[in-house]
């Protein structure tokens, strides 16, 4: 699977080309601060009335799946992946037997879905202003992945 350094470095090569191809001085891509995945922020901290580009990652650094928040905000797009948290926040911190996603749409992977139910993932952003260049940064994300021949498992297609 792609690394998160790996991405990270082509979201900045990425953003110098379109710097060159456009000219277009208003165009930013943004890595925001990366959000661990026991997170229960449901009002979206960080993430919220943002748009762009969202990364699970997880532990090793390897992407697991790779989304765009284009019209709605990055939390809500990433809530909608991870369902309600469990709600016994009381004995969440610290604690890697509970299950803090029990809802995610994840939850059934064979390999992977007691780790996201678990947090045991990171999220890494990269708000894209303006907005209506998402999609273009998720497609190039997407031909990166294909070119690296290494496809975010989650991910059943990108764009």
């Amino acid at each position: 699977m792609v690394k998160i350094e790996d991405l990270n470095a082509f979201v900045q090569k990425f953003r110098t080309t379109l710097d060159s191809v456009f000219e277009i001085e208003s165009i930013e891509i943004a890595p925001l601060p990366p959000i661990d995945g026991r997170w229960l922020d449901k009002e979206g901290g960080i993430l919220e009335n943002r748009h762009g580009i969202y990364c699970f990652v997880l532990e090793d650094g390897s992407m697991a799946y790779v989304g765009r928040a284009y019209e709605s905000s990055l939390a809500k797009r990433v809530w909608d992946h991870l369902g309600t948290p469990n709600q016994d926040r009381d004995d969440i911190p610290g604690r890697k037997d509970v299950d803090i996603y029990p809802n995610t749409k994840w939850a059934g992977h064979e390999k992977y879905g007691e780790k996201i139910k678990k947090g045991e993932f990171s999220i890494h952003s990269y708000e894209v202003t303006p907005s209506s260049f998402s999609p273009l940064l998720e497609v190039a994300i997407q031909v990166f992945c294909e070119t690296s021949n290494s496809w975010p498992v989650f991910n059943k297609q990108i764009g």
